[in-house]
């Protein structure tokens, strides 16, 4: 699981803090895309905190040029989570839109439109398990969103721009996407809106935030989900209700502390961050 961040015009950058509790949470790489003249420049490949202030004191440098800050554009970051596909560089999100690999896998380029995707296309999943039997369970060449990149979004021109297109593309997928083009930022799927910046899941809040949320953004994670159904809602154990992950925002019957932090995560988020699987002392609730 991924978090995908949307910063609008007209905004300054997130603060540093912030962005390195982000990539504490979603360690497997870091990348962003931001307007560059009447094209979008995409910057991607950083591994760990220092290389990620370097991606953006990069992109600084490039709208410098231009006599541009950051609040002149539309950004878009990914924080990546690896579910399918290597952690690597080139797996970093966004990716351009087009068919050419070497360009899929660039850590510098040009391009019309950029994607960051959020979630899982399960369309490829059989692909990545497969690779995964072979390989002893390792994630491997097959990044599920490249795949629907080349298979679907290059062959549709205009029409990827139409809401009909966009809402059965998010259905499709099951998954969340933010497009970035010379004439702004896209969402495709549910964004939750926070101080005018949008995120594609929970992720970004802090415990506190999310336990005063009462989950009220539940339908901004899964289409329908509000405060009604998860009031009738069975947890895996059979009780009323359920428990918000503070990472991915799924409701689940069992959470757990993630190690030297607050967070009370599902375990397939404890997973993925911290490479292990979570023990009972361990469990919040």
């Amino acid at each position: 699981m991924c978090l995908v961040i949307g910063k609008p015009k007209g905004l300054p950058l997130l603060g540093k803090k912030k962005m390195r509790t982000w990539f504490g949470r979603f360690p497997d790489g870091f990348g962003l895309a931001f307007q560059d003249g009447n094209k979008v420049r995409v910057l991607k490949g950083a591994m760990n905190e220092k290389q990620m202030f370097q991606v953006i004191d990069l992109m600084e440098k490039y709208l410098h040029k231009q006599d541009k800050t950051v609040e002149d554009v539309d950004i878009i970051f990914q924080f990546r989570a690896a579910m399918t596909g290597s952690v690597c560089p080139e797996f970093c999100h966004p990716f351009p839109i087009t068919d050419d690999r070497k360009a899929l896998n660039g850590l510098n380029v040009i391009t019309d439109v950029a994607l960051a995707h959020n979630g899982v296309i399960w369309k490829y999943n059989d692909l990545q398990f497969e690779w995964n039997y072979y390989s002893g369970g390792k994630l491997g060449d097959v990044n599920d969103a490249q795949e629907f990149i080349v298979d679907y979004l290059v062959g549709m021109g205009d029409s990827l721009w139409e809401s009909s297109v966009q809402k059965l593309i998010g259905d499709y997928t099951d998954s969340k996407f933010a497009l970035l083009s010379n004439r702004g930022i896209d969402y495709i799927g549910e964004f939750v809106e926070d101080g005018g910046y949008f995120y594609s899941n929970l992720g970004y809040l802090t415990t506190k935030k999310i336990q005063l949320a009462q989950y009220k953004a539940s339908s901004n994670y899964f289409g329908g989900w509000g405060d009604e159904a998860q009031a009738g809602w069975k947890g895996k154990d059979g009780e009323d209700g359920g428990i918000v992950c503070d990472f991915c925002g799924q409701v689940v019957s069992k959470v757990y502390f993630m190690p030297d932090d607050e967070s009370q995560v599902c375990s397939m988020c404890f997973e993925l961050s911290a490479r292990r699987k979570p023990t009972e002392d361990e469990r919040a609730i």
